[in-house]
């Protein structure tokens, strides 16, 4: 770190870039902890939600993505069946088919 005084006897300030990328790592660390807590958040709603609803739900999800999302074209509802597939997938009550339809629709990892 390369220190600077701005007064004879002054104590030594660090330059502007330590600071700069200070303030990004904290930046970064701010946004990557948001993003956890929204996650967790997320599987706790889910989790609260009684068994016969998630069921229900499941099932109008892999209906749609059995139908709706089978042809989708353009962004808005490529993106749309995207999260769906994301939410069926965090759920315990899908499975088997369910898994698949979900992995059909989720973007998959590139090198």
């Amino acid at each position: 770190m390369v220190l600077s005084a701005s007064l004879p006897g002054a104590a030594p300030r660090p330059e502007r870039p330590a600071r700069a990328w200070l303030a990004a790592a904290v930046l970064v660390a701010a946004v990557f902890a948001a993003a956890m807590w929204t996650d967790a958040r997320r599987e706790r709603e889910l989790a609260a939600l009684p068994s016969t609803e998630r069921e229900a739900l499941v099932a109008r999800v892999v209906e749609t993505l059995r139908t709706t999302c089978v042809a989708a074209r353009g962004p808005e509802l490529t993106q749309f069946c995207r999260d769906q597939a994301r939410l069926v997938a965090r759920m315990p009550e899908c499975g088997g088919e369910c898994r698949e339809l979900a992995a059909r629709h989720l973007p998959r990892p590139s090198r």
